[in-house]
């Protein structure tokens, strides 16, 4: 079973970063046991590698927002208190997972969670994340080092949306992003990370 680790919005991004970095060498020598980290972060923009400038972030959105340039995959990604955050650290060819077969993994079992909350999601073609109808609901971008997979999934439970104003979210308009609180108003953060943990450690 996965170690779980939580974290919640009073903690930095890089902070919760800097831990990520170091637990994935620590992994990949088996100093320590696959990890999930898990929670949310403080008002964030997150920039990945195939984003070369920051075209998809607004100019005034350093004033609100703390910007940070990564290497994983896709464009700008925000990340906001009631968003839940999970990065699982995994040897992937111990598991015989490829990055793609991994990535494909996780978008189902948001799906699997987004259904126990009453709401059918689903993926939309040439896209990765998951949607409900033509809304993106989650965000998915990971990236592999000494092949353990790290940074991971970023699901929109009951976050405000409006900070999305601040990019174009992975190219998209902002107005495409949803939340869970939408279509369950009585949706609790606690209670759906704590179905995201269930349904990671039962998967992996």
């Amino acid at each position: 079973m996965l170690d779980v680790v939580c974290f919640d919005s009073t903690q930095s991004y890089l902070d919760i970063y800097d831990c990520m970095s170091v637990w994935v060498s620590e992994i990949a020598q088996e100093l320590r046991p696959e990890t999930l980290l898990i929670g949310e972060h403080p008002l964030t923009i997150t920039l990945g590698r195939s984003l070369k400038a920051p075209s998809q972030v607004l100019p005034h959105a350093a004033a609100h927002a703390q910007i940070v340039q990564l290497e994983r995959g896709g464009g700008a990604t925000l990340h906001n208190p009631g968003q839940v955050v999970g990065y699982p650290l995994l040897r992937l060819k111990k598991r015989q997972l490829s990055p793609v077969s991994y990535l494909r993994m996780i978008e189902r079992l948001l799906i699997d969670t987004l259904e126990t909350e009453g709401v059918s999601a689903g993926l939309q073609a040439g896209q990765t994340g998951v949607f409900v109808d033509s809304y993106k609901i989650a965000s998915i971008g990971v990236a592999v080092k000494q092949d353990v997979s790290y940074h991971g999934f970023a699901l929109n439970v009951c976050n405000h949306l409006n900070d999305f104003n601040f990019i174009n979210p992975c190219g998209m308009d902002a107005s495409l992003m949803t939340h869970l609180k939408k279509y369950n108003p009585t949706c609790d953060f606690i209670d759906v990370r704590n179905k995201i943990i269930n349904k990671i450690q039962t998967c992996f």
